[in-house]
């Protein structure tokens, strides 16, 4: 059995998606199961490969020809069709939203849809973006045998954005990278917040600082907190001129701190040492953060609708993330207070178990058995 897997994210990206397909990829290769694993990659030279443990059922395509090395993106659309159909995969997984456009018929076909965004708050891109990536989209959902969709909420965009046909669609879970599940040594604690020049009570965030994750109206809800509340910000973006200046303007220089980039070693930490972790975002397809914060036995604050109660389920406090007084409410209710905090976090380890990798890995093969077999293919077997 040989399967495909669109692995540009997987190769490239440090965020939502990028972690997405390393964390599936390296969860379908610890199943043992009789396929080897195919990832074509537009570029030769690898940003991310750690996460590849063996490879000895691993062989990684990318373009060859003077030609397409430098239309990687055209190749990765027009021509990877016919490299799939050339190394005879049985089954291909678009990981992000994409299927190549002239995919064999006779290639069984699964593709990921994360969330649809772009058509939720079109305000927020360009025309011509969205159209662009509306046809791409709904191109690959045609293709597509099977959808995994990483949501409820994100099966509904689906549904009532692209008039997608619900038997087509099954929701997959996804889980967050296994290093946010290891206890940190106190040492290390010790040391990363030495590093940051941490104070022993904060709320923090953590991502991109942009118009959808929301910390504009984070840094907005302190002013309706005590001064002893403060705020450290991980992660870089458009807005964080923006969000500087309005700091400034407010006086809370000495209670919100940027960090900028954070090695993805530290971040673990950091979980473990905030008191509370924000996560205001406008909307998301699901939410990884929440999962890492809850690993770290850390509660979060979220918002109320959308995909973050499917994730956070009773284990997290919820707000209306876009008014400041109803964040300052939610972080008051829990600031301080040790005992109500673990309260609310009993029982959550097992409840994670619902977002387990191996779990995860299994409901995937099982979907690739459904698609093979309507195609009339051979199933894949467990070793």
């Amino acid at each position: 059995m040989r399967i495909g897997f669109d692995a540009k994210r997987a190769f490239f990206n440090n965020t939502g998606l990028g972690n997405y397909s390393r964390t599936l990829i390296s969860s379908l290769l610890k199943e043992e199961i009789s396929a080897d694993f195919y990832l074509f990659s537009p570029k030769e030279k690898l940003k991310y490969k750690s996460f590849l443990m063996n490879e000895d059922n691993v062989f990684i395509i990318s373009p060859k020809s003077w030609f397409w090395k430098k239309l990687s993106s055209l190749w990765r659309s027009l021509y990877l069709g016919k490299i799939v159909e050339q190394n005879q995969i049985d089954l291909y997984h678009g990981l992000s939203h994409e299927l190549p456009l002239n995919i064999s018929e006779n290639t069984a076909k699964v593709l990921t849809v994360h969330d649809l965004i772009f058509l939720r708050h079109k305000e927020n891109y360009n025309p011509i973006d969205v159209f662009t990536y509306k046809w791409k989209i709904k191109k690959a959902c045609e293709k597509a045998d099977k959808i995994i969709a990483i949501s409820e909420q994100t099966k509904r965009d689906i549904i009532d954005f692209l008039s997608v046909p619900e038997s087509k669609i099954k929701v997959i879970y996804q889980d967050c990278d296994e290093r946010f599940k290891k206890a940190i040594e106190p040492e290390k604690l010790k040391e990363v917040k030495k590093k940051y020049n941490l104070p022993d009570r904060f709320l923090l965030s953590v991502g991109a600082l942009n118009f959808r994750k929301n910390n504009l109206t984070l840094i907005k809800s302190l002013l309706h907190c005590p001064d002893e509340v403060s705020l450290v910000i991980a992660g870089n973006g458009e807005q964080r001129k923006k969000l500087e200046t309005f700091v400034q303007e407010n006086n809370l220089q000495d209670r919100v701190s940027f960090l900028g980039y954070v090695p993805d070693e530290d971040l673990p930490t950091l979980y473990n040492l905030t008191h509370i972790f924000t996560y205001p975002s406008i909307f998301e397809g699901f939410g990884i953060p929440i999962l890492e914060a809850l690993h770290s036995n850390t509660i979060v604050l979220t918002g109320d609708n959308g995909c973050f109660p499917e994730v956070g389920g009773d284990y997290a406090i919820y707000v209306n993330q876009l008014e400041p007084e109803s964040i300052a409410k939610g972080i008051m209710d829990y600031w301080g207070n040790d005992e109500k905090i673990n309260q609310k976090l009993e029982g959550v380890k097992s409840y994670l178990s619902n977002f387990n990798q191996d779990k995860i890995a299994k409901q995937v093969v099982d979907l690739y058995n459904e698609t093979l077999q309507n195609k009339g293919k051979t199933k894949i077997e467990y070793v």
